[in-house]
């Protein structure tokens, strides 16, 4: 009877071990995401801006709710996309690893102002077929007073 509960709470907790979900997590032997799951179109459904200065408390910026005019990240299997926001539309190319998107855009003008070529790195925060949750860091120094800026954007899309 003492061999039967203990093969019974061993194949209980493999059962659950292996239990199958359905957020796909980038591998944790640091190989490339598996870019089956991020291609497509992405759209924003949500974002929060928060800061902090100084490694202070982290304040919140905007949060926006109101996305009505399409804006949307493309990832296409080749390893290039374009994204709406703004009533603007920019191409970049990307590349992942384990947990994180880096996406370069290209020099361009945006009214009359050179913008030179940039990356940023994106984190996956989750991933499933249907939602998406990226984190962007970004991190100002002031040039004057030296004070550091951390800025995260977490943003939520939908298929």
């Amino acid at each position: 009877m003492k061999n039967i509960t203990l093969f019974t709470l061993i194949t209980l907790a493999l059962f659950y071990s292996c239990k199958k979900s359905n957020i796909t997590n980038p591998s944790s032997d640091n190989s490339s995401l598996d870019k089956v799951s991020l291609i497509g179109k992405w759209y924003y459904i949500s974002d929060t801006v928060r800061h902090s200065t100084n490694n202070g408390p982290l304040t919140i910026l905007v949060t926006n709710n109101n996305y009505k005019n399409g804006e949307y990240w493309q990832f296409n299997a080749d390893g290039t996309g374009s994204n709406f926001y703004n009533s603007a539309t920019n191409i970049y190319s990307y590349t992942t690893s384990h947990d994180s998107i880096t996406v370069t855009f290209p020099a361009s003008t945006v009214n009359n102002t050179i913008v030179p070529l940039h990356s940023e790195v994106l984190t996956i925060k989750s991933i499933s077929a249907t939602k998406l949750s990226l984190l962007a860091h970004e991190v100002q120094i002031n040039s004057i007073n030296n004070n550091r800026t951390d800025i995260y954007d977490n943003a939520f899309f939908t298929r």
